[in-house]
């Protein structure tokens, strides 16, 4: 009777085991549902000796609950954008209407007027007197030329008046000119032709200022030429008693 009593306590110690396994499996198989699935380990079953001894012991052995090691998350890093350089935008040219050039229309052939000749101004003098040049003489004081026209050919009636002043202002005389040379053309030196003549001293050198010019007669004193001035002194070696004129109409 005591050794099946002894089996019956080791039977019913087994169908404990087996129950506490299986409610264990279940319990695992719950928390294995609801979680990522581990890595399986390998679970050693239970050993249990029976042994045939009236005082039987059995040492129960706690079943390590399998640990769960949880996959490690992926963590999903933003992606950040390089930044690029931004170009600028620009302005794009409108574009603008280029306008047509209009043809100029010809120029209208037209007569271009000719001008009038202009007239050259009369001089206001009707002669212009100039010095030819002068000479030194010891034994008269004069002036003397020519009255020429305008194509250089002698003009006699030609009525020329001369004069001093100062102490000589009593001295004034006129000479008509010739149309030939009254004198002159039957000497060798050049400087004594001339168709006209005015005598200031006859003997001697006389000193004094002497204005000579043309006059429209006899006897007037109206000039219608420039007056020529000339200076004669006494010293008939070396200085001027005589001069050489020339009156031309203009």
């Amino acid at each position: 009777m005591a050794r099946n009593r002894l089996v019956v306590v080791a039977a019913a110690i087994v169908l404990l085991t087996g129950i506490v396994i299986l409610v264990c499996m279940a319990g695992t198989l719950l928390a294995l549902r609801w979680m990522p699935t581990p890595t399986p380990t390998n679970t050693p079953r239970p050993t249990w000796t029976a042994s045939l001894t009236p005082s039987m012991t059995h040492t129960l052995t706690n079943t390590p609950t399998p640990t769960f090691t949880p996959s490690p998350t992926p963590t999903f890093l933003p992606t950040v954008a390089t930044p690029t350089d931004t170009p600028t935008p620009t302005d794009t040219p409108t574009a603008t209407a280029t306008p047509t050039t209009k043809p100029k229309p010809r120029p209208t052939a037209t007569d271009t007027p000719i001008p009038a000749p202009t007239k050259t101004p009369k001089p206001a003098l009707a002669w212009t007197g100039t010095i030819l040049s002068s000479f030194a003489n010891c034994g008269v004081t004069r002036v003397f030329g020519f009255t020429r026209g305008q194509d250089d050919k002698l003009i006699g009636d030609v009525w020329i008046h001369f004069w001093g002043d100062g102490e000589n202002s009593e001295i004034s005389g006129w000479s008509a000119s010739a149309y030939t040379l009254v004198f002159g053309n039957d000497t060798k030196w050049e400087g004594d032709e001339g168709n006209w003549e005015g005598i200031i001293e006859k003997r001697i050198p006389r000193e004094g200022t002497w204005h000579v010019c043309v006059v429209p007669g006899d006897k007037s004193t109206t000039c219608i030429s420039n007056i020529i001035d000339v200076t004669t002194n006494t010293n008939c070696r070396h200085g001027t008693q005589v001069y050489w004129l020339d009156f031309r109409q203009n």
